[in-house]
């Protein structure tokens, strides 16, 4: 089944050094590793399904037979001895010029870093690596990838440009108490419907620019219609816009299936992972949006047109149509569809996967597809759910913000945490990249969900006020963990964490290439719809149980309201007793979050539930070895009692 142990790790280490000083379709030399003698030992020679070797020796039966068992490539090397020699070698190949006479920098336009195990050896030709042979073709390339990440970029920020005020905003719009978490989560409610679509239509054309194009006009037009929220005083008027805006950010869906079509498996991790950090970037410096125009005049219903319509709540929107414009019109200039005429296009480099998939083959897929979609739409859920409700959180439980301008204490923690985790994310994915992979972070960030909710239970009672060191842990982990809900999603929704569930997902994808078929862009689509459904559904159900209100359940409530001069209102009255969120005031004193305790302690057993179900489900699934029709039949035939297996 391949080199076990250290000796073997050396054996196939040298091997693939003196390998790599040949010609890529030259033949063995005469002098080069010989089969074993004996017919059950196992030979240095690549196993049959090498591309570029030329047909092995006549093998004695007994070989033969053992011979469709053996993988195309062995799973890499395994164990400290083998994890330490590969990575000496990958330092010391990163000090070389790429054989195409690029520039050092890597094939997608990013820095190299070492290959993931299921890749061990891969990086030599055009075809493996992804890098087109023509020079104008991999600049175009790399150009296509950028503009992909810049798109992304433009496409998430909105998200949590609004995510500091919009919770406020809804607050002195004086929105129905249970319609908060719909409004909130239009934005992903409509994405979840339209990613498919977006999908569907990238499979039909294989294109990806037009789709993109649209998505960003429509986004571009919900931003604008945002900006007006105030001015209209109309709570309804956000539920639309961010509705419209989500149906332009369905194209998220579309980048990954790009980088699924235009990346090796070896690659995939570090360019879907650049994917997500380049959104999870725009989630953190959304809010930074919102700290650079909290100096704004504080509005109110008696301010001025122009303030109501240019004030710190609806910023969010304004900035968002001027950025998305401006990377739309970058967009279009440097992106190029892929296709095998501009190399851009990676095919599933596993010949095995060539022929018509099996029975169990399939209903395998389908199995992993079901189970994973189910476990991401739930954890995304359960974060996004956390997230959109931290203003009430922060405010109604721990009575931390008092005015507009105290509003950036509720999302420090989320943006420190989100820095950290893009800076973690980069260095440990080159120095320890099979320890920092994405099936154990998929279980580690899972595990550090779970602690975010477990620190924000009030356990003093309902109306204790907890430590706000309590809180600021709290988001620090959901922001390292996460990307919030989309990454958020579901918005800073987790670059670790996020990025880990799509790339598994992606790999799986190619895996089962014989499976999917040309159908890669609604596969890719199921899992933004499913993250969508997530996004959509958490603020829906935890804002709906929870809200900011006074013990007894009321909300806007104040004692003695005074009509300013100006037109403005003001709450007077004892402090503890009001529960009310002005333009520019807010009365906390007398508030908690209404249901804390017991929602908050669901969502805990709910998280603890999903990891359990990812280990059960990665441990069934772990491997991203191709088994491939051929493997398949073998396995089936040697299953029979009387099977025989002839010779190739």
């Amino acid at each position: 089944m391949g080199f076990k142990g250290p000796i073997g790790y050396t054996v196939e280490f040298i091997k693939n050094q003196i390998d790599k000083s040949k010609a890529g379709d030259a033949a063995p030399a005469e002098g080069g590793p010989a089969p074993a003698p004996k017919g059950d030992a196992v030979s240095l020679e690549p196993a049959a399904p090498q591309r570029k070797e030329p047909p092995a020796q006549p093998a004695a039966p007994a070989a033969t037979a053992a011979s469709p068992k053996q993988p195309a490539e062995e799973g890499g090397f395994k164990g400290p001895i083998g994890y330490t020699v590969e990575f000496i070698k990958n330092q010391m190949d990163k000090g070389k010029a790429p054989a195409d006479g690029s520039s050092a920098e890597g094939k997608d336009g990013f820095d190299n870093v070492p290959l993931d195990e299921e890749a061990i050896g891969k990086a030599g030709s055009p075809e493996q690596s992804g890098v087109p042979r023509d020079a104008a073709n991999a600049r175009s390339k790399r150009l296509a990838t950028r503009a992909i990440m810049i798109m992304g970029f433009a496409l998430a920020v909105d998200f949590t440009m609004s995510l500091m005020s919009i919770q406020p905003l809804y607050y002195v719009l004086d929105g129905p108490e249970h319609v908060y978490g719909l409004t909130f989560g239009s934005y992903d409610l409509t994405a979840m419907l339209f990613a498919p679509l977006f999908g569907y239509w990238t499979d039909l054309t294989g294109t990806f620019k037009k789709q993109i194009v649209v998505g960003a006009v429509v986004n571009a037009i919900g931003n604008l219609l945002y900006g007006f929220v105030y001015l209209a005083d109309a709570w309804w008027l956000m539920l639309v816009a961010r509705a419209i805006a989500g149906v332009g950010a369905a194209t998220l869906g579309i980048g990954s299936s790009y980088v699924t079509q235009t990346t090796t498996s070896a690659r995939r991790q570090i360019v879907l992972g650049w994917y997500r950090i380049s959104q999870n970037v725009a989630r953190m410096v959304g809010p930074f949006v919102g700290y650079l125009f909290l100096g704004l005049p504080n509005v109110n219903h008696g301010s001025s047109t122009g303030l109501k319509l240019f004030n710190w709540y609806t910023i969010p929107g304004w900035a968002a149509f001027a950025l998305v414009s401006v990377v739309l019109g970058l967009f279009v200039w440097w992106f190029r569809d892929p296709t095998d005429e501009n190399e851009h296009r990676v095919h599933p480099d596993d010949p095995m996967t060539q022929g018509p998939p099996s029975p169990e083959r399939i209903a395998r897929f389908r199995a992993f597809t079901l189970g994973w979609l189910l476990l991401s739409f739930l954890t995304i859920f359960s974060f996004s759910g956390f997230t959109a409700n931290l203003f009430a959180l922060f405010a109604g439980q721990y009575h931390q913000v008092t005015n507009q301008g105290e509003n950036w204490r509720t999302y420090i923690g989320i943006g420190a945490g989100a820095a950290t985790s893009a800076w973690t994310f980069r260095v440990m994915i080159k120095w320890i990249p099979h320890w920092w992979e994405e099936r154990k972070l998929c279980l580690l960030s899972n595990l550090l969900l779970l602690v975010t909710w477990l620190l924000v239970i009030p356990y003093g009672g309902s109306t204790s006020i907890p430590s706000d060191v309590l809180f600021y842990a709290s988001t620090a982990i959901a922001g390292f963990t996460g990307k919030h809900a989309r990454a958020p999603p579901p918005a800073t929704c987790f670059v670790i964490n996020q990025a880990s569930l799509e790339t598994v997902y992606s790999k799986k994808v190619t895996q089962y290439a014989d499976v999917v078929g040309g159908k890669i862009g609604r596969y890719m689509g199921a899992y933004f719809m499913a993250s969508s459904a997530g996004r959509f559904a958490g603020p829906l159900v935890v804002a709906g149980v929870t809200r900011m209100a006074t013990p007894s359940g009321e909300t806007n409530y104040c004692t003695d309201w005074v009509t300013e001069p100006d037109g403005s209102f003001s709450c007077n009255g004892p402090p503890d007793q009001q529960c009310v969120i002005t333009g520019d005031q807010y009365y906390i004193f007398g508030c908690v979050l209404y249901n804390v305790i017991p929602m908050y302690a669901v969502m805990a057993a709910l998280q603890a539930a999903i990891g359990v179900g990812l280990v059960v489900l990665l441990w069934k699934n772990w491997s991203y070895e191709n088994e491939g029709p051929a493997a398949a039949a073998a396995d089936a035939k040697e299953a029979e009692p009387s099977a025989t297996t002839p010779a190739s």
